[in-house]
């Protein structure tokens, strides 16, 4: 693809969700398993940038220099899989969370669902450090449970969750603090689970304070994170799409190196029941999300039979039409030659 188009579209009020024609058919003709990589976060902190680094340019996703939010619903960008061309991979880039134009938190916790769920790597965006206003745009991830349900009967653990939830890369932007800890140089990684360390205590504000790291922590045990500089000086951000990626911050593309191999090399690619997402599978997936999202009970279990049976029935309808087609061509009666 040259450009990203919309996947997961919303309706004029800003709300509603529904997938896009032209993104069905780009994704049922890619016949390969997709390793898919979304990225969240509030709105305005430079989602879409990091996208246009895996594609490997600092234009493609739409970026802004202004207070207004560029990305509504889900746009998604394909193409084959750097370095390995037996996968596919899909870029999602999701509505911006939070954003004071939208008038219902609602849609936040469902674009924030489909990007958990159609994801295989979820990145989460935020600005200056991991605190309690960066967590706090987290404070969705205490929500899925109200929207998901991984099995048609029985009581269900985070555990089970984190079994289909996607890797989680924290990517702190604008980053500038001094990464030590008691006089000790520390790593990214070290630093994101400092952060997210338990309070000893049974108060209420250490109930309080530990229930959404508990909640991260249960739901996205492979995590990883990455502290990205300023890509370049402030009075020149405006024009950040304009520059090209040997213009930035060398320290920023370091970091964006890292990041980038590191995706690269993990290479995740999205299973359901140890069975790898092809196009047409994710297609039908997203549509069976979309429709349970719109009636408030997300159920896995469901949805994957359903795509299963769904895709089952479009080969065998395949397989039935080549065959006529083959019988078709001959001429009757046929002889054998002995």
């Amino acid at each position: 693809m040259d450009a990203p188009i919309p996947f997961i579209t919303t309706g004029a009020d800003g709300t509603g969700l529904a997938v896009n024609q032209e993104a069905r058919e780009v994704l049922n003709k890619i016949n390969k398993p997709l390793v898919i990589v979304s990225v969240v976060g509030m709105y305005r902190t430079g989602k879409s940038f990091l996208l246009n680094c895996l594609m490997g340019k600092t234009g493609g996703f739409p970026l802004g220099a202004t207070v207004e939010a560029k990305t509504k619903g889900i746009w998604m960008w394909a193409g084959d899989f750097p370095n390995d061309p037996s996968k596919a991979m899909v870029l999602l880039d999701t509505e911006g969370l939070h954003d004071p134009e939208k008038g219902s938190r609602t849609h936040d916790a469902e674009i924030f669902t489909l990007a958990v769920l159609l994801s295989s790597i979820l990145i989460y965006n935020s600005k200056g450090a991991i605190d309690s206003t960066s967590l706090d745009g987290l404070h969705l991830a205490t929500e899925l449970t109200n929207h998901i349900s991984m099995k048609a009967q029985g009581e269900e653990i985070g555990d089970e969750f984190a079994k289909f939830f996607p890797m989680l890369i924290w990517a702190v932007r604008d980053h500038h603090l001094e990464l030590t800890v008691d006089g000790e140089d520390i790593t990214a990684k070290q630093y994101l689970e400092k952060c997210l360390a338990l309070k000893r205590g049974r108060g209420k504000d250490v109930t309080d304070y530990n229930a959404l790291r508990e909640t991260i922590r249960a739901f996205f045990k492979n995590r990883n994170c990455f502290l990205f500089p300023l890509p370049t000086a402030m009075d020149n951000l405006k024009n950040l799409e304009k520059l090209q990626m040997n213009e930035l911050d060398p320290k920023f593309i370091k970091i964006g190196y890292e990041f980038t191999e590191f995706i690269f090399q993990n290479g995740l690619c999205k299973m359901m029941n140890g069975k790898e997402i092809t196009g047409n599978m994710f297609t039908t997936l997203s549509e069976k999300y979309v429709e349970a999202i719109a009636t408030g009970n997300v159920n896995i279990e469901s949805a994957y039979d359903y795509m299963i049976q769904t895709v089952n029935s479009n080969a065998i309808e395949q397989a039935q039409q080549h065959f006529h087609n083959e019988m078709n061509t001959l001429v009757l009666p046929v002889t054998l030659d002995v």
